[in-house]
């Protein structure tokens, strides 16, 4: 047995909280070859879950088990952003969701080549690394090339087996087609041109946007920041006849998964700059939702599908024009958002124009998003994803055997 240590932000409502807690799922499955020790981190300024279930108790346990056991430890498991990554094992695997942009900075490239194997959510993540224009200067001063090295598997997130919980009771809209959208305001998720183009696109009609959304954390001061930014949005349409709801404040996972089947909510849209891999997208996706997006960055795995027998990619979704263009000044972020990086800006009439079809076609995108939803329910399940996140372990850590591998096969098809 293993003794494996994990580094993750298991707690917080965060897209690599939600990283983290697939990871320590998945190897708990194999509590044989797994001996888990987990150390929970902070993730930015997002609040941490508070459920109390079976789950919970269990993630207590492992904290409390590693509060207890300072090491040695056969693996680490870290779920991070590169530049936090270190040594704690003689096996190391760092996992990270990549960056929404076109590249990595060079100090994402030189942490993460440290690590035996990297996990990351999307082919383009994974491509974000594969930049071969960094460049070091070492000790005597010669100038040398930094690549990538690093052993790396591309795995998805799964999805979730969760009961939806009915909100048509406790979220009543005046619209019967309402679009929905969910992400954090700031530069990254173009949220204010989404909230600025749905107005002008349905401006004397019955229809709704709903964003979920909050600044940093699920409060009181960042609602009424939010219910600001939004107004200042509005207020160039005061005759407006659609409708814009802000939706904020704290939501556990069966109330998330029962806005993408609430009755007024109809389709979900995003005009984002790119995705290390949209798990709002994912869930939205694999719940069948009719969905208009950019066509880039990491939600092209799973909101493309391939038919048996065929090469081409069938595109299941109403994809989004864009423009691939430096990211703004002030989304600059040391270390992690490179100046000289790109990323996808939706284009305006575009993106009018696939709201519009999802909304005048509805029935037809309806029957396509029904299809998505089959297939990512037989190639997305938590099984399979489960699966090949132990088999990417057991590939690395020490001792392993062909004998392993073939016990883990029998298991997962009992």
């Amino acid at each position: 047995m293993k003794k494996v240590y994990v580094r993750a932000p298991l707690l917080t409502r965060s897209g690599y909280g939600e990283h983290a807690r697939l990871i320590v799922d998945a190897l708990s499955k194999r509590p044989d070859v797994f001996d888990l020790y987990v150390e929970p981190i902070d993730w930015g300024t997002t609040s941490w879950i508070t459920d109390t279930d079976h789950k919970r108790k269990y993630y207590d346990f492992l904290i409390e088990k590693k509060q207890k056991h300072n090491g040695p430890y056969d693996l680490s498991v870290q779920v991070s952003i590169p530049p936090e990554f270190k040594k704690y094992a003689p096996i190391n695997i760092g996992v990270t969701a990549g960056i929404e942009t076109d590249r990595v900075s060079p100090s994402w490239i030189q942490h993460a080549s440290h690590m035996d194997m990297m996990i990351v959510t999307s082919k383009h993540a994974h491509q974000g690394f594969l930049r071969k224009d960094v460049k070091a200067q070492l000790p005597n001063g010669q100038v040398v090339d930094i690549l990538y090295d690093s052993n790396t598997k591309v795995i998805n997130y799964p999805v979730k087996g969760v009961r939806a919980e009915d909100l048509s009771e406790s979220i009543k809209l005046p619209n019967d087609y309402n679009f929905l959208t969910i992400a954090q305001w700031g530069p990254r998720k173009n949220l204010d041109n989404l909230i600025r183009w749905f107005v002008e696109e349905f401006h004397n009609e019955d229809v709704g946007l709903v964003v979920k959304t909050n600044k940093a954390k699920n409060c009181i001061s960042d609602r009424i920041l939010c219910t600001k930014l939004l107004e200042s949005i509005l207020q160039p349409y005061p005759d407006k006849k659609c409708t814009v709801h802000l939706l904020h404040g704290g939501m556990n996972t069966e109330e998330m998964h029962g806005l993408y089947v609430h009755p007024q909510i109809k389709s979900y849209v995003t005009t984002t700059h790119g995705e290390g891999y949209g798990l709002p997208l994912f869930e939205a996706a694999y719940s069948g939702m009719p969905i208009a997006a950019p066509g880039w960055s990491g939600h092209m795995d799973f909101l493309c599908i391939t038919k048996e027998g065929k090469k081409n990619r069938q595109t299941m979704f109403e994809k989004i024009g864009y423009d691939l263009l430096p990211i703004q000044p002030e989304a600059y972020w040391e270390n992690v958002l490179e100046k000289d990086s790109q990323w996808c800006y939706a284009k305006e009439h575009k993106s009018k124009s696939a709201m519009r079809k999802l909304y005048r076609d509805y029935k037809v995108k309806k029957k396509t998003a029904e299809k998505l939803r089959d297939s990512l329910l037989t190639t997305h399940s938590e099984d399979v994803i489960h699966q090949q996140i132990i088999e990417a372990v057991l590939e690395v850590s020490p001792d392993t055997s062909d004998e392993w591998k073939s016990e883990i096969s029998e298991v997962a098809t009992i």
